[in-house]
């Protein structure tokens, strides 16, 4: 079963980042984990700044990774686990960030967390229009 927490263990999470092909991480920060039972296979790193939450790296182990609905999953939980916060989301520009309600702001795009949308990823939610 896949499941998000946040882990604080630097230990912990430079196995986790070596897992998810990242060597010589750096572990501070926030850094919410994707765990495949009881094994971590993705992190993602955020830093609190002024303006907001950044989230500054997403890695998903390689094996993991082949399967798009695993980091589909992770980032959608990461987006609903920020959503319940007052704050603003940041991250690098990636045109496929705006389904999801980023905009481009400078060198990053950007959403208010209560203002992140979640749209169907399977194509089977759709508003019906009167």
């Amino acid at each position: 079963m896949l499941t998000v927490n946040y882990v604080d263990d630097d230990d912990e999470l430079m196995r986790i980042y070596d897992r998810a092909g990242v060597t010589g991480a750096n572990t501070s920060g926030i850094n919410a984990v994707l765990f495949d039972d009881d094994e971590g296979v993705g992190v993602c790193k955020m830093v609190l700044r002024d303006e907001g939450i950044l989230i500054v790296s997403f890695n998903v182990a390689k094996d993991k990774a082949e399967d798009p609905s695993v980091s589909d999953f992770f980032f959608r939980t990461i987006l609903f686990k920020l959503s319940m916060s007052e704050v603003n989301i940041l991250i690098a520009p990636d045109d496929r960030l705006e389904k999801f309600g980023f905009k481009k702001q400078g060198d990053l795009m950007v959403v208010a967390a209560r203002d992140v949308v979640f749209p169907s990823s399977c194509g089977g939610n759709h508003q019906i229009d009167n």
